[in-house]
């Protein structure tokens, strides 16, 4: 995970991101004082019918992220046909907010 500053907003790059092939993704932000936290997962996480591959994505971000400093960690959750399944993290940063 790279993230930096752009003005007043956050942008993170999560390269190489590990999700079935032709799958889309969402990414989902939650902000604290100081933490800002990113999920991102399967749309659908109850596929019916999945492929037999697994692709690396390049996903860019720029989550609402306010001002002051942030201790932000990336997680990536799998759709619900992977065991287990709960968030892993990918990584963490600080970065200091205008």
């Amino acid at each position: 995970m790279l993230a930096n500053v752009d003005g007043n907003t956050v942008v993170l790059a999560y390269d190489h991101a590990h999700f079935r092939c032709v799958q889309d993704v969402e990414a989902f932000a939650k902000r604290s004082e100081h933490a800002l936290e990113v999920l991102v997962q399967p749309i659908d996480m109850h596929p019916y019918v999945v492929a037999a591959c697994d692709c690396l994505y390049n996903i860019n971000m720029r989550p609402e992220s306010g001002a002051g400093a942030l201790d932000i960690t990336l997680y990536r959750r799998w759709d619900a046909l992977n065991n287990p399944n709960g968030p892993v993290s990918i990584g963490s940063v600080k970065l200091e907010m205008p």
